[in-house]
């Protein structure tokens, strides 16, 4: 098996946060044709093939194809995602779930170059901000500056943290302070 192209970016689960990403993505010249999805509801899959991207309800399908992979889904979901997961050696797989750290995502992945984001939902109007972080070998890489600039089309601040527990609190401030925020307008 040759090794992943890291130009291919593929994204399992294809809900709201990975919307607004492959829309930032799209926006900053990606060809769509270079960006693949999945998820098991056919609406969605529909929804963001009409940019013309690739989308499949097989989650391996991504993996098989992509690069830099983006895990966004609920992270009540990953135990079982994770069983029909094979991830390809030299891939990125880079997780928006909060909750779930780097250390169980490679033992349930088996994954050597893992990036974490909390992203937050003003990405859907491109003006988000979020916390990333990678591991040693992600770090070696330069994986997350390759995923900060994936992002920053639809997040203008991105901070690189210096240790994972530092994403609790961009979770908190950053993640749930806009939705606390339109609670009350």
């Amino acid at each position: 098996m040759s090794a992943p192209d890291l130009s291919k970016i593929g994204f399992v689960g294809l809900g709201s946060m990975a919307d607004a990403i492959i829309r930032g993505i799209l926006k900053s010249g990606v060809d769509p044709s270079f960006i693949f999805g999945s998820n098991p509801s056919e609406g969605k899959r529909v929804a963001l093939g009409e940019l013309g991207i690739n989308t499949n309800a097989d989650n391996q399908y991504v993996l098989d194809n992509a690069g830099i992979v983006f895990l966004c889904v609920k992270p009540q979901k990953i135990e079982e995602v994770s069983k029909s997961l094979k991830v390809r050696d030299g891939s990125v797989v880079v997780s928006i779930m909060a909750g779930v750290p780097m250390s169980r995502l490679q033992e349930l992945l088996n994954a050597k170059r893992m990036v974490r984001v909390m992203p937050n939902t003003p990405m859907l109007a491109g003006e988000g901000a979020c916390g990333i972080i990678g591991n040693e070998h992600a770090q070696q890489c330069g994986d997350v500056a390759a995923v900060s600039a994936l992002l920053r089309p639809c997040a203008p601040v991105v901070v690189e943290c210096e240790r994972e527990e530092q994403l609790h609190a961009v979770t908190g401030v950053s993640g749930s302070g806009p939705a606390y925020v339109v609670r009350f307008m």
